[in-house]
């Protein structure tokens, strides 16, 4: 009994059989379309090894698929963490710049505190944009005291 199969085995490995390619199911002699059975363990043991090696290949297929898929998801998120990341960054810039009146492209930095200190201490080397005026924009007065260099000017220049 050791090399020949019985009849459930055979309906069993059917399936199997019909999907090898004719030449490893069927022996060299039989080139019909007939279905040959299977009479010995060295055939069926060719057959079985067909299958195993398929189904590995389809196996290491479908790893290095998810893999990749897996891979394609982790770059897909670091792109969209990054571009966040950038999105912040010059939100907080533009911020920090507003608030201290300075331009957002001279802040250094890479969070928010670090932006607004960065501002902050820029803020104090930066010039007013416009010179402040106070009063009603009339000349300032010189405390009572004539201006030696005004009666000069005007003396100069004949005005009064």
């Amino acid at each position: 009994m050791g090399d020949e199969i019985t009849a459930v085995e055979q309906d069993e490995k059917t399936d199997e059989a019909t999907e090898v390619d004719t030449a490893e199911a069927k022996p060299k002699e039989a080139a019909t379309d007939e279905f040959t059975p299977i009479t010995t363990q060295e055939e069926l043991n060719k057959i079985i090894s067909a299958r195993v090696k398929r189904e590995k290949a389809k196996t290491a297929a479908a790893i290095k698929r998810a893999e990749t898929a897996e891979g394609l998801v982790a770059e897909k998120d670091a792109l969209l963490a990054e571009k966040d990341a950038e999105k912040d960054l010059a939100t907080w810039k533009a911020e920090a710049a507003k608030k201290n009146g300075v331009p957002a492209e001279l802040l250094r930095g890479e969070t928010k505190e670090e932006l607004e200190a960065h501002a902050e201490e820029l803020a104090k080397f930066v010039a007013p944009a416009t010179p402040v005026v106070t009063g009603d924009g009339e000349q300032p007065s010189t405390g009572g005291k004539p201006d030696p260099w005004a009666d000069l000017a005007a003396s100069v220049f004949g005005r009064d």
